[in-house]
């Protein structure tokens, strides 16, 4: 359904009457009638994990098994004898199935505009909620946006975009190559199962009193570091917070002189986030670890920049020619806290803190203050479209380089002719452009020099 509204009690008056519901799509984002408008974006679907690997059977991995061993003149091991560990001869299992889900994802955009000649302006609130395809995962964002326009006069013009934005989220390990949910998944085997009999988290093997007294316990190493992946999904907790708020306004200076513009831009940028993860310990079957773990990460930052830039552009018969000159600065800084914790007393959500841990470690880092400036310079010129030149020059100044050498000049110079604009140069589709370019040039890097150098 798509609703527009030229005014906020057109939207009110409608929403009373129509009782209308359902999935709302609106896809204008910003008014192109003058005056107010109300505009709402709203979706809601399922999504679930595609082209998943196909793991293979009890049977499958037997075959596999006692295959690389043989193959290798290696004896094969009791644990993959079916007369001697028969659990292994079973498929229960699929644990792909297990970790991943069809869940649910939703997003709604709403949008207050305004539109006159010299004043446009759209406030607009999104929120997204996305149930992640992995089991027990999420994350949710809530996000407002101001973009406005103001024409002050026939010369003068300011621009602003504002952002702010805050997000929560639980999430898992899938990135480590040994203990990771998805190489988990993918290793553990498949008469393997996800609880044991008494409720518990199942290993690699099973616990049952019975089936141990008849063949032993000693198969469980087999599988190596594979752990449950569910138990990792379910029991381990990585949750995440994070803010951001981004501004950059803009004063543009124009049409004073004919081809002369002044451009004003200044950003600012401050971002914090906190995490915390807590495993508990492991006593399933397996690769058991009798101690648990508890991690804090928090970090802060801002950065800004500000241009200034002059340009003029004038087109005189044949004669092309154009210049800038520009100023830029810039300043980042941020610092970060990290703690971990081990050998909690209790596991009780509400008693997960470092003061109940038996050994701390923390430490702490900054970078910055990062600054730099940089003073810039152009020229250039063009005559028929055919011939080309242009000069430039740049200097840089950047903090983290030593005080008796912090800056650097980079001058470059490009010469060019256009051959297929020339009378003689035959017309031909097959060829439309041709062009000779020659340049000169100074570049500096930066970025491998360390801002706390």
């Amino acid at each position: 359904l798509t609703f527009y509204y030229k005014d906020a009690a057109s939207a009110a008056i409608y929403g009373a009457q129509s009782g209308a519901g359902g999935v709302i799509l609106v896809t204008t984002k910003r008014s192109a009638e003058k005056g107010v408008s109300i505009s709402y974006d709203g979706t809601y679907g399922m999504h679930q994990a595609y082209n998943l690997l196909t793991p293979l059977t009890a049977e499958e991995e037997l075959e596999m098994r006692v295959n690389s061993y043989e193959r290798a003149g290696l004896t094969v091991p009791n644990a993959w004898n079916p007369d001697m560990n028969p659990w292994i001869t079973e498929t229960r299992t699929n644990w792909m199935d297990e970790v991943f889900r069809t869940s649910p994802f939703q997003r709604h955009t709403a949008a207050l505009s305004y539109n006159e000649d010299k004043v446009k302006v759209r406030f607009s609130i999104n929120y997204t909620d996305d149930q992640g395809i992995l089991l027990n995962t999420y994350s949710t964002n809530l996000s407002t946006r101001f973009l406005g326009e103001f024409k002050l006069n026939n010369y003068l013009k300011i621009t602003e975009d504002a952002n702010w934005s805050t997000g929560k989220s639980h999430g898992a390990d899938t990135g480590s190559q040994t203990e990771g949910v998805l190489i988990s998944a993918l290793n553990m085997p498949p008469s393997a199962t996800v609880y044991n009999a008494d409720g518990t988290f199942g290993g690699t093997t099973t616990n049952d009193p019975e089936y141990l007294r008849q063949y032993g316990s000693f198969f469980a190493d087999a599988h190596g570091a594979t752990i449950n992946p569910v138990r990792q999904l379910i029991a381990q907790s990585v949750d995440g917070e994070s803010d951001r708020f981004f501004t950059n306004t803009s004063l543009e200076v124009g049409n004073i002189i004919k081809g002369l513009k002044f451009v004003s831009r200044f950003t600012y940028d401050v971002s914090s986030s906190f995490s915390k993860s807590f495993t508990p310990r492991r006593l399933e079957v397996g690769k058991a670890d009798a101690n648990n773990y508890l991690s804090y990460g928090t970090g802060k930052g801002y950065s800004w920049k500000t241009e200034n830039t002059l340009t003029y552009d004038r087109t005189f018969g044949k004669h092309t020619v154009g210049g800038l000159l520009a100023t830029t600065a810039s300043k980042g800084y941020s610092r970060s806290l990290s703690a971990s914790g081990t050998d909690l007393a209790s596991e009780e959500e509400y008693l997960r803190f470092l003061r109940y841990a038996s050994v701390v470690n923390a430490s702490d880092g900054h970078s910055g203050f990062d600054t730099n400036v940089a003073v810039i310079a152009r020229a250039a010129y063009s005559f028929d479209d055919r011939y080309f030149v242009t000069a430039s020059w740049r200097r840089d100044y950047a903090s983290r380089l030593p005080k008796n050498s912090n800056y650097g000049d980079f001058p470059a110079v490009t010469a060019a002719w256009k051959i297929s604009n020339e009378g003689f140069f035959p017309k031909s589709d097959v060829v439309t452009l041709a062009k000779i370019r020659a340049s000169w040039g100074r570049i500096g890097n930066l970025g491998s020099v360390p801002s706390n150098y």
